[in-house]
């Protein structure tokens, strides 16, 4: 059951939902999951809240929530739990046709699933490139269950029969396009390519802690080059999404955004998911002209001792070509370290427009407890207000290390 009625009688209740961060949520999840059918599962849903929608029950756990409050991404967690059992039974993909992953080591796949059950199509260095499906044929049809497809819903069409696979690659043609609603550029197809599994942080809220530190196989830091040189002369109008682990980490990370910088009329855009450890790397990669093809995803642990807001400040503060976002995932327990971390980049010339937070209910005790080590160096060089602390602080010293491959 998604909403828990009471008796107390609210004016127009649905209009309120309707209005709200969490309906819009809702509206944005269900256009990405139901298509054309969104607008009526929709109003269905509203319909259910005709006395208070701000009461949802899940697993028998009452949350009451507000538009404000940080428990509004649990909330549309659930939703996304219910809106699963309601979005169709996908039986055909165009994975592997207009978006590929590669993993670490050179093997691909048609999406990230298929990568986490080994279901590859080939090695990127096999004779001949990445070889694609044809949707033609019996590759097009998929069994594994995929509702979310996260990073790759916009890059694959997904339908229940061949006939409607058919139907939507005659009316919309097989587009690749990340983040659609950015400067209206489309490509021919999606690369996500995870070019290392080691990263120099312990983040708790990880998507990749199944893999990342494994110790699992990668290809020789000599080949990355050689790996994008096969896929730019392949392919024309690419997506590309750079992440890991921490791809900053390789030891030749900047040769190799030197080279994508060099091709970079094979691109329409380039992302890259980094915890902006190494500083000199990123110096390098931001003194380049991107002509606003760049992304940085800039994602920031606030309790992990390679945080170095400092450095943030000391690069992003300086006009650039390459596009930023830097983001926070703040709890109960954070808050404040992450309120200072804010204030800190705001103060000292990064654009607050480029600064995001995201509200996350997880706290553990061990956190709470915890005092972020870049808060500790901050405080002891004077950067914080006098009562920030209530007891002693003590600097911890730190410094990532690069590896080879």
């Amino acid at each position: 059951m998604l909403v828990h009625q009471i008796n107390t009688p609210k004016k127009n209740p649905k209009s309120r939902l309707a209005g709200s961060d969490l309906g819009r949520s809702l509206q944005r999840l269900l256009d990405t999951k139901m298509g054309a059918k969104a607008d009526v599962e929709f109003d269905s849903i509203l319909n259910l809240t005709q006395q208070h929608p701000y009461e949802v029950v899940y697993d028998s756990v009452r949350i009451s929530v507000e538009e404000s409050e940080p428990r509004l991404p649990f909330v549309k967690k659930q939703i996304m739990k219910i809106l699963d059992n309601l979005a169709p039974k996908y039986n055909f993909c165009s994975g592997g046709r207009s978006a590929i992953e590669i993993n670490a080591n050179g093997d691909y796949a048609r999406c990230l699933r298929h990568a986490d059950q080994k279901n590859f199509i080939g090695n990127i260095f096999d004779e001949g490139g990445i070889k694609l499906l044809d949707l033609s044929t019996a590759d097009a049809e998929c069994k594994i269950p995929c509702k979310k497809r996260m990073c790759f819903a916009r890059n694959t069409i997904r339908t229940e029969t061949r006939e409607q696979m058919e139907s939507e690659i005659a009316t919309k043609g097989l587009l690749g396009d990340y983040r659609r609603n950015r400067k209206n550029r489309k490509s021919d197809i999606f690369i996500r390519w995870k070019i290392t599994e080691t990263c120099n942080y312990t983040c708790s809220y990880c998507t990749a802690w199944k893999t990342v530190n494994k110790k699992l196989p990668e290809m020789p830091v000599d080949r990355l080059v050689q790996a994008a040189e096969i896929f730019t002369n392949q392919f024309d109008n690419i997506s590309l999404r750079i992440t890991g682990g921490e791809p900053a980490i390789k030891r030749n990370y900047v040769e190799l955004m030197n080279f994508l910088h060099s091709r970079l009329d094979k691109f329409v855009e380039i992302e890259l998911r980094t915890n902006f450890s190494f500083p000199e790397k990123q110096k390098a990669v931001f003194s380049l002209d991107w002509q606003d093809k760049l992304l940085y995803h800039i994602g920031c642990h606030v309790y992990d001792k390679n945080f170095r807001p400092w450095d943030f400040v000391d690069i992003l503060s300086k006009p650039t070509s390459v596009d930023y976002e830097v983001k926070f995932v703040s709890t109960t327990a954070n808050q404040k370290y992450v309120d200072a971390f804010t204030d800190y980049f705001i103060e000292n010339g990064i654009n607050e427009k480029y600064i995001v937070v995201v509200r996350d209910i997880r706290d553990s005790a061990e956190d709470a407890s915890k005092i972020p080590p870049a808060i500790q160096t901050m405080a002891s060089r004077g950067e914080l207000p006098d009562d920030f602390f209530k007891s002693d602080v003590r600097q911890e010293s730190f410094m990532p290390q690069e590896i080879g491959a």
